[in-house]
């Protein structure tokens, strides 16, 4: 999977910079930093090593690795925060026709953040770990958002992303234990 971000990334004309959060928490998320940390190299992957909370939208990843209640929770509260500050930016550009006129004015700004983050593309995502493949994805998603979710299931299944998760643990496996017969 992260090699197929990392090749995804390259199109869009960047590197994908691969995180983990802190990994001083959860002993599975210190396994796989350690894991990650000695075959990151060997596999071609660009990982930084662990961020916290607050570096997680600097820019310096684009991937963060972490365990699944630790993921909703980042989610959750980023749709929360996001929708609070969509609500108070309306209620705020709106109370009066000053503003009004200056959020017209701004309104190109506006679409062109939007158009930067294609929630609706992006809507569901691959549960690992897993022999099948299930995409996860928002209770909630609109038409626009299922959509965008049945094509990265497309892909993954064009991609053969469970065959190619099982590879690649089989290769980490035999770069990790060298000696082992299996």
């Amino acid at each position: 999977l992260l090699e197929k971000t990392q090749t995804l990334a390259e199109r869009l004309g960047g590197d994908c910079v691969i995180s983990i959060t802190d990994h001083n928490s959860i002993l599975g998320v210190k396994k796989a930093h350690e894991i990650l940390k000695k075959t990151a190299p060997l596999i071609n992957l660009n990982y930084v090593g662990p961020v916290e909370g607050f570096q997680v939208f600097g820019g310096d990843c684009d991937v963060i690795v972490c365990d699944g209640f630790t993921g909703n929770i980042l989610l959750k509260s980023c749709e929360g925060l996001f929708k609070t500050l969509a609500s108070l930016l309306k209620e705020e550009l709106t109370k009066n026709i000053f503003r009004k006129i200056g959020a017209a004015v701004c309104m190109g700004a506006f679409k062109a953040m939007k158009a930067r983050i294609p929630v609706e593309k992006v809507s569901g995502a691959p549960l690992l770990g897993l022999n099948e493949l299930i995409i996860k994805g928002h209770g909630s998603s609109n038409r626009h958002q299922i959509c965008g979710a049945l094509n990265i299931c497309a892909q993954c299944v064009k991609n053969s992303l469970i065959d190619s998760i099982k590879q690649d643990i089989d290769n980490i496996s035999k770069i990790l234990n060298p000696n082992s017969d299996d």
